[in-house]
This record gives structure tokens, sequence and C-alpha cells, in this order.
């Protein structure tokens, strides 16, 4: 049974065959029988084997699934997300969709959803080796359902910054779609009040990591990719920003932005910044590593800042506008977390 057009077949699908296929290679039930008493395949899904040789993975196991649902459904949830390419994806279980009514019959390792939201031409995406998936923005609606403010902000993010979505697409696809108390509708409509606002997502988990951090330690939300007017007439957005106090945080720059060249705009915008009054809280790479620690200083800047101006600290109302706010003497914070809070 096992011959080199069911290999060839098999390689492309992560060791996975559907008993459709086998049929067209010309293998009857007897060959499979004795292809299974010779343990030559494994049984995945009532609909899909797998050659032996071939191991036991989150993908083999996603393509069986995709392969068993054929037109009838596709993966969705954190299965579509972790094939789309996006972080902290769990591979268990394998997620999928189908059409109300539908009883695919799949092993208790999978999680099936069964919806009257179907639309085969319109929410599915074919990738390499088989995977049928959902449409991006179908994917994020339903991550917005299954997952809590802070994972579903990564995830969000994580779309944006492999093109998959961006946030106008995003709210023109809620603005189509959404139905009252349908799951996931505000965590999306919270997304995307944040990020219709930014001029682009947040780089690589650093930011959504601090901004987790500082709701821990307990400092107000600040704005993001807020905009500053230069004296030199530069208009530029800072990643982070508490604008009454005119303080502003850009976690991770010289990773991000790398390079002497840009490190030397960097600094440019830091001293074109203390021209108007804001104080700059540069981050080094060491938040990866400890963005509580950098939370922690990062208060401790903002409550001195605070107390400079005479302003109230987190939990009371702030009085005054920044526009109210005298220019101060340029001075520089800048934050390492190897550095010991304690000496701070």
């Amino acid at each position: 049974m096992i011959h080199s057009a069911l290999l060839q077949v098999a390689a492309q699908q992560f060791g996975i065959v559907s008993r459709s296929q086998l049929g067209e290679l010309g293998c009857s039930n007897r060959q499979l029988s004795r292809a299974r008493r010779h343990s030559l395949v494994i049984d995945v899904t009532s609909r899909t084997i797998r050659i032996a040789s071939s191991p036991d993975t989150f993908l083999s196991r996603a393509i069986a699934v995709s392969l068993h649902l054929a037109d009838r459904g596709f993966l969705s949830g954190t299965t579509a997300g972790r094939l789309h390419g996006l972080r902290e994806m769990s591979r268990h279980p394998i997620c999928a969709t189908v059409p109300a009514g539908d009883r695919p019959g799949l092993p208790q390792w999978v999680e099936v959803r069964s919806t009257t939201w179907y639309d085969a031409h319109r929410h599915r995406r074919h990738l390499a080796g088989g995977a049928t998936v959902a449409e991006p923005h179908r994917m994020l609606y339903d991550l917005a359902a299954r997952l809590d403010d802070r994972s579903f902000q990564r995830a969000a993010e994580d779309c944006w910054h492999l093109r998959l979505v961006s946030p106008r697409s995003a709210a023109s696809y809620l603005r189509k779609y959404r139905r009252q108390g349908k799951d996931g509708t505000l965590r999306m409509e919270r997304w995307l009040k944040i990020a219709l606002q930014q001029e682009r997502p947040a780089e690589s988990g650093l930011e959504l990591d601090l901004l987790a951090a500082l709701h821990d330690v307990g400092l107000p939300e600040p704005t993001r990719q807020h905009r500053l007017d230069l004296p030199s007439g530069q208009q530029i957005r800072v990643d982070m920003a508490w604008p009454d106090l005119r303080l502003c945080v850009e976690p991770g720059h010289s990773w991000w932005h790398g390079g002497d060249d840009a490190m030397r705009r960097d600094n440019a915008r830091v001293l074109g910044a203390l021209a108007i009054g804001w104080e700059t809280i540069p981050l080094d790479e060491s938040l990866r590593r400890d963005p509580r620690q950098a939370a922690e200083l990062i208060r401790r800047a903002y409550e001195q800042r605070a107390a400079l101006l005479g302003r109230t600290i987190p939990g009371t109302a702030h009085d005054s506008r920044p526009s109210d706010l005298p220019l101060l003497s340029p001075t520089r914070t800048e934050i390492s977390c190897d550095r010991d809070p304690a000496r701070s």
C-alpha cells in the first residue's frame, strides 16, 4: 500500500492523508486494514491516517482535522492564530468551526464550535500543507471571544504587525458583521478604540508587556502614540505618554530602532521633547527580561514628576490641563532594568 505517490502526498501534508485521498490513489479498504495491522499507518481521525514514521505534532493534527472537515469547516481560534504566525497561541486543543447542525465526529482533543455565522467563501483561507483556516479578520473576531483583554490585545497587535489586518480593516469588518450581544464584540471595540489612534502596532510585544506591568503597579493607562510638535517644526509620536505630566516612555528604543544613526535620531527626539518641557524615559532591552521592574522604576519617576509639578498621584484627579504646565529645566531620566530599584 505504501507507494511513492502516497508518500509524496503525505510529505506535503506533514504525514497526513485523508481517506478520500487514499481512494484517489487507488488504495482499497483491505489494503488500509493490512497497513494498520503491520503498523505502517495510524488513524488520526475517522477520516484521516498518519504515516507511522511521521511524528505526531501540532501541525500534523491540525492538518488531519482540516482534511477531515474538507469543505464543511475550518481551523479557528488559537489554532488558526498559531498557523497564521501569532505568538503565544496554544497548541491544545485543536480548534475548529463548522456550520450549525454539523456533527463532524472528531476526536476529543478537538474543540468544535458550530455556528450559523458561517460562509465557506468569505470566512476561510487555504494555507500550504492542506490546512483550511479562518480568514484573519474572522480569526481575530473568534479570538476576541476566547481570550482575555491582554491576550487579545497582543494577538491583535501581532495580526497588525504581520499585516494580516489593520485597525481600519478590522473596524470595517466589525461594522459589517457586528451583531448585538455577539461574543467578542466589546473586546474588539476596546482594542480598536486605541489602535485606530496609533500609527503602527506595538513592537514585538515590548510595549504590551510594559503596559500590563504599568497597570499592575497602579499607574493610570498612558496615551499611546501621543503627538508632540518639536521646536524644529518636526512632529513626532511618543510610544506612551501622560500628557498631564508631560512625561513619556519609549520602551526598547535602541533595540527596535537599531543602529548608531537611529540612536542619534532618538537622542535628538529626546532633546526636542525636553525643549518643550517633556521628560522622556527611554528603556533598554532589559525590559524584555523584567518589565515589572521597569514599571516600578517608571512609577517612581511618575511620582517624582507629579510631586515636582504639584500634581496628584494615581487614584486621584488631575486638576490641570497639559497646556497649563510650566516648562521645566532640561532633565533626562534613563532607566535600565539592570539597576537595583532600591538605589534609584
